[in-house]
């Protein structure tokens, strides 16, 4: 029989065993509060602005871009300083709760609200101050800062300027981490190019400053893949003086070039030579869908070098002719390419969406397309296209330039290649309206066409124009590629160092969505 003081030796053993790892024994542990209320508990103690599903500003604060995709998150947290910020991170780490940033809110995933229900976003709003540094031309950027704001406040600042893309809403933060493309990219670059330091908040809470030279390899990763490893609250970024002499214009193309399959396939062939050798003061863009074929862009310089310029372009498409032209300065071209809506957009209450799927296709220089490649892609346009089962287009931009000459030392953006760029885009005819189901195979059906034809290896995507169908290892091979980080054979791969820069930085990954390394 076993002696009283052994029994009660076992029962505080036992005891004590629940306390350190209790596990669901009937009797043996008190019950756990729900992750909302460790949550909220702990964002509260912390004093942190935020709303959970209870608040009335709640709904409006998780809408996103892409109606197609409601996430719903567990809190939104609205920080105002990168204190704050570590707190919630923190606050979510206590609670076991993915983390995601919101910049803009444009992630076509609605990776912002963390691409899953249940998370905790960190929306940087508040983050929208602009300063240049007059001296060097560099600018700190608050993360939350809309893309026509920025324009704006860079130019009033001394005239500077970015590369970055066309739609005033979209936030630099999304943006500039994973690319950022615009009419300038073939003279300066992406907007990650320009990134010369980064403020972010680890995964651990920690508040640090990444650069060339200060926590370079995590520099290295955050600018180009940086959802993966931190909350970024402010941008340092090189500006250039702002060109005050631009041309725009539109290309008049006969419909012997914009008709049939082969015709389109030979007129993106004519594009694609001409931009081999084009200088990287002109950009082109041609918008296609279903009877529309329009090529338009940009010339910074006099109208008599445009004509220059454009001349190659003219001669190997017979009968083509320049249309609409025009000469802006720096503000009137970001009004131009920002369409009808206006540059400056408002602090809050931002309230534009749709509802979409969409994909994309990067090609590369050294290996240009073929007739062979494309002929296949625009008898699917031509055919099916023309009774697809949703509303649809594609936007083909030109790359090279500038963009091809960054090292790949500099930044995770591994695209150095890149020739021409095709975003493939469905919708619904109201944002309100249900996304019908054949739409997602349809477009990936149109990507194949064109997919289907390249050797394998080659095939490129673009993580701004994020699919979210695509499963992580998928995804990260499109948007990087597991070749050598830095260009020389048997180094680490783009992937694999990406990868191995997650485990070190956020090893429980904590910053997450459903595409990022460490999935």
């Amino acid at each position: 029989m076993q002696k009283p003081w052994k029994a009660l030796l076992a029962l505080a053993s036992l005891h004590l065993a629940t306390l350190v790892a209790c596990k669901p024994i009937p009797g043996t542990c008190p019950p756990k509060p729900p992750v909302e209320t460790v949550l909220s508990e702990c964002l509260d103690k912390a004093m942190l602005s935020n709303l959970d599903i209870e608040d009335a500003a709640y709904t409006f604060a998780i809408k996103p871009y892409n109606l197609r995709l409601p996430w719903q998150p567990l809190a939104v947290v609205i920080p105002d300083s990168a204190e704050d910020v570590s707190a919630a991170i923190k606050c979510a780490a206590a609670a076991g709760v993915k983390v995601s940033a919101r910049s803009g809110g444009h992630s076509y995933a609605a990776f912002g609200l963390g691409g899953h229900d249940g998370g905790l976003v960190i929306d940087l709003t508040l983050f929208n101050t602009v300063q240049v540094d007059q001296a060097t031309g560099i600018a700190a950027v608050g993360s939350g800062v809309r893309l026509g704001n920025l324009a704006l406040a860079l130019h009033e600042q001394g005239g500077r300027a970015l590369p970055h893309g066309t739609c005033p809403g979209v936030g630099v933060g999304g943006h500039a981490l994973h690319g950022g493309y615009g009419y300038a990219s073939r003279m300066w670059g992406l907007t990650v190019d320009t990134i010369v330091a980064l403020d972010v908040v680890l995964a651990n809470g920690d508040i640090v400053t990444a650069s060339a030279t200060e926590n370079a390899e995590l520099f290295w990763a955050l600018a180009g893949a940086g959802s993966s490893f931190g909350v970024v609250t402010t941008f340092h970024f090189q500006t250039h003086e702002a060109l005050e002499l631009g041309v725009t214009f539109a290309i008049n193309l006969p419909s012997t070039h914009t008709t049939t399959a082969s015709a389109k396939a030979n007129t993106i062939l004519a594009i694609q030579a001409f931009v081999q050798t084009a200088p990287n003061e002109l950009t082109l863009g041609l918008y296609m869908e279903p009877g529309v074929f329009s090529l338009s862009g940009l010339y910074w310089g006099t109208v008599s070098d445009f004509n220059i310029a454009i001349a190659p372009l003219l001669a190997s498409l017979p009968g083509s002719s320049v249309t609409d032209v025009k000469t802006v300065n720096w503000v009137e071209s970001l009004q131009h390419l920002a369409g009808s809506g206006p540059v400056q957009q408002p602090l809050s209450g931002y309230d534009l969406h749709d509802n979409l799927f969409a994909k994309s296709i990067v090609t590369s220089k050294s290996q240009p397309l073929t007739y062979a490649n494309l002929l296949p892609f625009f008898e699917y346009f031509n055919n099916e296209g023309s009774s697809a089962p949703v509303p649809w287009w594609v936007i083909m931009d030109i790359y090279a330039g500038h963009i091809n000459t960054v090292p790949l030392t500099q930044n995770s953006y591994t695209h150095r290649d890149s020739l021409l760029t095709f975003q493939l885009y469905t919708y619904t005819s109201s944002p309100t309206s249900p996304y019908p189901a054949g739409g997602i195979p349809f477009l990936n059906a149109m990507v194949a066409s064109l997919t289907n034809t390249l050797p394998q290896g080659q095939v490129k995507a673009y993580a701004n124009y994020v699919d979210p169908t695509l499963s992580p290892a998928e995804a990260q091979q499109l948007y990087y590629g597991n070749q050598p980080w830095n260009g020389v054979a048997g180094s680490e791969g783009a992937v694999d160092r990406l990868k191995r820069i997650k485990e070190e930085y956020d090893p429980s990954h904590l910053i997450w969505n459903p595409q990022t390394f460490g999935n």
